[in-house]
């Protein structure tokens, strides 16, 4: 509009076809209404005739029901013309009938709308989109940063915009765009958890380099959180002594990283704050106390890069005539054995040459020099470098063994000749341990011998002279009947174990008469018995096994073993295993070196396979099968993870979208008012801090699981419950001293009651209130625990009061099933899986065997996490990785868990030729021990190979895989069977010691 031209709003004129008293747009109205109307009374008509027809015959709709939208007109064309297996449109009309009416096409339209606004009607656009950028975070924050700007520019509710711009903030962080992800922090406005913001804050205030304004904020966070017991408490802490360190505040440092090391003695990085402090002191004029912290980090981490910055700080003091700490030679010693434990292997041998060398100066022959000997010997079997440590043993034989044990020095002199192969010098040794110790002992120990290193017949030989003539028969010497070929009495020895023994035992011991009737020419009797086992025992590991060796008796398979001379030949002369009524000439392996190159379809990581051609020859042999596992069946090379968005239903892909957003607000209207922690955690889930959010949860799924046991359906009356877990403890810690995050003294209660008596009438009121509320709380915490992916306590809740289903997982049980045996924490187990090769269902059996979903967890042997790596491991897998930031409770973080777990299997898998079970017994038993194993009896079939391993834990721990492996095949993909095969290969690679 130009000036002095009128404003037809001014002048009461409008556009036609604008104003609503225009005849054209009456007619219009009209006209819509006449077609709405029309169209609701033909939806109401054709749903009317649709439930008629199903009363009376329980009939489909003639029509696809899952059609896409199409015009009228177009109709006709939209339906399929023939037989097609889609399921969607399996009911497609038959050949004929009429196509749909008018009434039944608006039919179909209403339908696919009412399931279109059922699936959204309750997410808005904006929330929708900011879901997708919450879980483009991690593989594309670019995405994500375009995904939130456009919600931003809409315009969001105060709860929705907060989220946007957190998000926001940490796609930018994590794009290095570190201006624009304050400016989106600080714009987050309240929160459920303002702590966690302000760490955010203050990590990018680090990276821009405002350190003054990073030690004020990280200051007043310390003295906020000081008595709280927020988990955000500890990383505070560590970050106020980031941000003194980049400021240059080398006093408040000093202080503040004193009182951290004693607040936190198993810190997860002292290197680095040792280092600091060593700074701090050099920077203060302080010469002695900046040595003192420098000489921590060389002689305590010489293998992080700290120790290099420490090593040369140190020569500078030292130039200037800085006394430095002097260490005795017994503290020597103890340096070196600790890092021969933690298998620094280089790093050790190094040390203890040196310090053999100053032991022979100053004290010279002895003793102590044989010690160090002997150290030396261990450091260098446990690097494989055998030849060396025979070299050390000698050296200490050649000085009469003075101050050692002569037990000690023969039993390690067997062991290194039984890994050079030299075992007729072996036997000799163990000869000269057992001098003058009675006929039944030496006995013993050859029979052991023998037996670990697969001579079984000389093995048997020496058993036999320790039993009497009308002693039972027991498991381990029956065995060794059947390892020594005497299939008939170790068929007849297993049968009578079995008839006295408990239900527990019974498929092991049925398992194994079938095999010795196997090798005694009986596969009729056999496959009864194994035919027994897998229908009794389905899902047992020997249930397996027996369904396995169906069927090779259907190829008339039978892998077994042969004796070995004293000399280590075999009868043919050649180092191997073979078949007591076949040579290895008669198996035809060439046909599975085609098949199993790779693993499988996903696993590109190549193994070689057997050598030898491939035959036509129908009439000749199957081919006896690596000791693999075949993903597709015995000839199948495809790999169940290809399969693993289908198997029947995805019920963790609901927890992955926005739809598992549903369940965390329900609960969060249910239990936050009883619960607080829930608020935070559905937060912190919503702007992808999904590790920090489960933390959170944890306070309230962990009182509400004790309230629940302690209330023992009676109601609270006089007092309320006093629950006596402690601030940040390990949910799981079976260590014999129990201790918080980082070692801290647990001298808090977690949920205290407090002492004055109005605190406890309200906490009496409380728990009153969760009682009643007591199922509904627990219906609504594991749906909410389920998106947080706490499956931990999803499984305890389930497998107590929640109807977890204990009936086989047939395909109307499978969903029940899948509640306690999850796909757990998928984005990470899958990408992890295809970086290292890694079959995902192996990943899963390992996490429910080793912790049982549960992140906190903690072992006897310390290991620790959702894959129990134990922190020596975890600190040689890091330096591998290129990680100098490891510290041992980072294995807590579910995302370095599964990494590391996923890297370390993949090696697992390299090193012992794809051969799952062998890596199975390495993940728990040691890579080096299977070695060891395989050296001595890799000619076993595979199933014999289990049964032989001497240690109880990775035996069982091996077979428990297997087992929960074939159970989540069941679940998921309906195929509950694993087949094995049973042809070893003996070899292995030199890629990983630990």
């Amino acid at each position: 509009m130009t000036l002095g031209e009128p404003d037809s709003a001014s002048t009461g004129e409008a556009e036609p076809g604008v104003r609503s008293g225009h005849p054209s747009s009456r007619r219009q109205r009209r006209l819509v209404l006449i077609l709405s109307c029309l169209c609701l009374f033909l939806a109401f008509c054709v749903l009317a005739a649709w439930v008629g027809r199903t009363m009376r015959g329980g009939q489909e709709p003639p029509w696809p029901v899952s059609l896409a939208i199409a015009p009228a007109d177009s109709f006709s064309a939209s339906l399929p013309t023939e037989p097609t297996s889609v399921p969607e449109v399996a009911q497609a009309e038959p050949e004929g009938e009429q196509l749909p009416t008018c009434a039944e096409r608006a039919g179909m339209l209403l339908h696919h709308a009412v399931r279109e606004a059922r699936s959204y009607a309750h997410l808005d656009r904006g929330r929708r989109t900011l879901t997708e950028a919450r879980l483009r975070l991690r593989s594309d924050p670019q995405a994500a940063v375009s995904l939130v700007q456009r919600v931003l520019e809409v315009g969001q509710s105060p709860e929705s915009s907060s989220q946007a711009y957190w998000i926001l903030g940490s796609a930018l962080m994590a794009l290095e765009e570190y201006e624009g992800s304050l400016q989106a922090f600080l714009q987050v406005g309240e929160t459920a958890v303002p702590d966690y913001l302000e760490l955010r804050i203050i990590e990018v205030l680090l990276a821009l380099g405002e350190r003054a304004e990073a030690v004020r904020r990280a200051h007043e966070l310390v003295d906020s959180l000081r008595d709280s017991s927020s988990p955000a408490v500890h990383s505070a802490r560590e970050l106020y002594l980031t941000a003194l360190f980049t400021a240059g505040r080398w006093r408040a440092l000093v202080r503040e990283g004193l009182d951290f090391l004693e607040r936190y003695p198993d810190y997860r990085r002292p290197d680095r704050l040792r280092l600091w402090l060593g700074l701090a002191e050099l920077n203060l004029g302080r010469w002695e106390e900046a040595a003192d912290h420098l000489d921590q980090v060389v002689w305590n981490y010489p293998y992080r890069p700290a120790a290099h910055q420490a090593w040369w700080a140190m020569q500078v003091l030292r130039g200037a005539g800085v006394r430095m700490p002097a260490h005795s030679l017994s503290d020597r010693m103890d340096r070196a054995l600790a890092l021969r434990i933690n298998k620094h292997w280089e790093i050790a041998g190094a040390a203890l040459q040196d310090l053999l060398a100053d032991v022979l100066s100053l004290e010279g022959e002895g003793s102590f020099a044989n010690q160090v000997r002997m150290e030396m010997w261990r450091n260098s079997y446990g690097a494989g470098d055998f030849t060396r440590a025979l070299i050390d043993l000698e050296e200490v034989l050649d000085r009469q063994m003075e101050g050692m044990r002569p037990d000690t020095v023969y039993s390690a002199l067997a062991d290194t000749y039984a890994r050079l192969g030299r075992f007729e010098e072996g036997v000799e040794a163990l000869r000269a341990r057992n001098q003058g110790r009675s006929r039944s002992h030496l006995h013993s120990e050859l029979s052991r011998y023998y037996r670990e290193n697969g001579f079984y017949r000389q093995a048997l030989e020496h058993a036999e002279q320790l039993r009497g003539a009308r002693q039972r028969p027991d498991w381990d010497h029956t065995l060794l009947l059947f390892l020594a070929g005497q299939t008939d009495q170790a068929a007849e020895g297993f049968r009578l174990l079995a008839e006295r023994a408990g239900s527990v035992s019974q498929p092991r011991l049925r398992y194994w008469q079938a095999r010795a009737l196997m090798g005694s020419g009986e596969p009729t009797r056999a496959g009864e018995l194994f035919d027994e086992i897998r229908t009794r025992w389905p899902l047992d590991y020997y249930g397996l096994q027996a369904d396995n060796r169906l069927y090779e008796l259907t190829f008339h398979q039978e892998p077994s073993v042969v004796w070995r001379e004293e000399n280590g030949d075999s009868p043919d002369g050649e180092r191997t295993g073979g078949l007591p009524h076949a040579t290895l000439e008669e198996l035809a392996t060439s046909l599975v070196r085609h098949l199993n190159l790779r693993l499988t379809g996903f696993v590109r990581r190549e193994f070689p396979g057997p050598a030898g051609e491939v035959t036509n020859d129908e009439e000749s042999r199957a081919p006896d099968f690596p000791a693999r596992i075949h993903w597709d069946g015995p000839l199948g090379v495809a790999d169940s993870y290809l399969t693993y968005q289908a198997g029947g239903h995805a019920i963790e892909g609901a927890y992955l979208s926005w739809r598992g957003e549903e369940a965390l607000d329900a609960l969060s209207e249910r239990a936050a008012g009883l619960f607080p922690a829930l608020a935070r955690a559905r937060f912190l889930y919503l702007v992808g801090e999904s590790h920090e959010a489960q933390l959170e949860s944890r306070e309230a799924s962990i009182e509400f699981y004790a309230l629940n046991r302690s209330f023992r359906q009676r109601r609270p009356s006089r007092s309320p419950v006093q629950l006596d877990y402690h601030r940040f403890e390990h949910l799981v810690d079976r260590r014999s001293v129990s201790a918080g995050l980082w070692g801290i003294a647990l001298d808090r209660l977690r949920y205290d009651i407090g002492q004055r008596r109005a605190a406890q009438q309200e906490m009496l009121a409380r728990q009153q209130a969760i009682y009643d509320q007591r199922f509904d709380l627990q219906e609504g915490l594991v749906d909410g625990l389920m998106v947080l992916q706490d499956h931990h306590m999803v499984r305890r809740f389930t497998t107590t009061r929640l109807g977890w289903d204990t009936s086989p997982p047939e395909p109307d049980q499978r969903e029940s099933w899948s509640v306690s045996y999850p796909r757990a924490y998928p984005e990470l187990v899958v990408e992890h899986s295809e970086r290292y090769g890694v079959n995902p269902y192996i990943i899963w059996s390992l996490m429910v065997v080793e912790s049982s979903f549960n992140p906190d967890a903690v072992s006897r042997s310390d290991a620790r996490g959702l894959l129990q790596v134990i922190p020596k491991t975890g600190e040689l897998i890091a330096q591998r990785m290129g990680r100098v930031d490891f510290g041992p409770d980072d294995l807590f973080d579910p995302e370095v868990a599964i990494e590391f777990g996923c890297y370390y299997f993949g090696e697992l898998m390299t090193k012992f030729s794809g051969q799952e079970l062998l890596a199975f017994a390495g993940y728990n038993g040691g890579p080096h021990n299977v070695a060891r194993w395989l050296e001595g009896w890799g000619d076993l079939p595979m199933d014999a190979f289990i049964e032989m391993i001497p240690r109880q834990q990775p035996r069982e721990y091996t077979k428990k895989v297997l087992r929960h492996l074939a159970l989540y095949r069941q679940i998921y993909l309906g195929e509950g069977s694993v087949f094995v095969g049973q042809q070893v290969d003996p070899h292995y690679r030199d890629n990983i010691h630990f």
